[in-house]
Formats: C-alpha cells, sequence, structure tokens
C-alpha cells in the first residue's frame, strides 16, 4: 500500500474556514478510499501566507500529498507558488479531495495557469455585465 502524505492549514482558504480535526477526518476516508496508507497531518502555521512547513516536509520527496482542496496552496500568488513548485520533486502527486483532482507537478502548473486565465475571462464578464446593466 502506498503512504499518502496530508497537509491542512489551520486558516481560512477560498472562502472556507475548515477546523484541522475535520480536514484530518476528510484526509483520513479519502485515503481509506484510495487504499493508501494514511499518514496524520502536517499542519501549516497560523499566519497568512505561510507556507513553511510544506517546504520543510515535502521539499524533493517523491511522494503523495492529499490537501482537503487546491486552494490551500498560493494559486493566485505567483512568487510564492513558483517557489512552492520548484522545491518539490518532479513525480509528486497532490490529491486535492473536495475538488476530486489528482496532479502531478506538472498537470498542477497547467491547471493554475488556465485557472487563472478564466478567472480573469469571468471577471471581465461579470464586469461588463455590470456595467451594460448600469447602461440600461
Amino acid at each position: 500500500m502506498k503512504k499518502l502524505f496530508t497537509y491542512t492549514v489551520p486558516r481560512p482558504f477560498f472562502g472556507y474556514n475548515i477546523p484541522i480535526a475535520i480536514q484530518s477526518c476528510y484526509l483520513r476516508d479519502y485515503a481509506s478510499k484510495k487504499k493508501m496508507l494514511f499518514s496524520l497531518p502536517v499542519t501549516e502555521v497560523v499566519r497568512n501566507n505561510s507556507y513553511s512547513i510544506f517546504k520543510k516536509n515535502f521539499k524533493k520527496k517523491n511522494i503523495s500529498i492529499a490537501m482537503t482542496s487546491i486552494f490551500i496552496l498560493p494559486i493566485k500568488n505567483k512568487k510564492l507558488f513558483n517557489t512552492l513548485m520548484q522545491d518539490l520533486h518532479q513525480n509528486v502527486n497532490f490529491h486535492f479531495v473536495l475538488e476530486n483532482f489528482i496532479f502531478n507537478k506538472k498537470e498542477l502548473i497547467q491547471w493554475r495557469r488556465e485557472y487563472l486565465l478564466l478567472s480573469k475571462l469571468s471577471n471581465n464578464y461579470n464586469n461588463l455585465t455590470k456595467m451594460l446593466n448600469q447602461i440600461k
């Protein structure tokens, strides 16, 4: 059985504030369903944009890491995201439970690019719609 390393954060992400105990239960259930060995979560410090525990525990290791959501990562912070990615092993696998995604490092980087592009289009569309409604 392959070991699944887990990572949790005690701070809000993407509008959610899920307690560590709930994240841990959710990740344990996910590992069981995937027939993987669950490891107790590595929990990040509370400060915003801090990923020191992540860097310390997962640097250059060929492992599988599960997180409650992809938005635990600094998706919108290019510099911080790239710093995290450069320190990871090329073959690391990410499991994002809420989104039901499993990505390798390359796929995660590609997904981020596409997500940021789509969110810009969505924001532009929403702004355009608001402007048109104001004109009416």
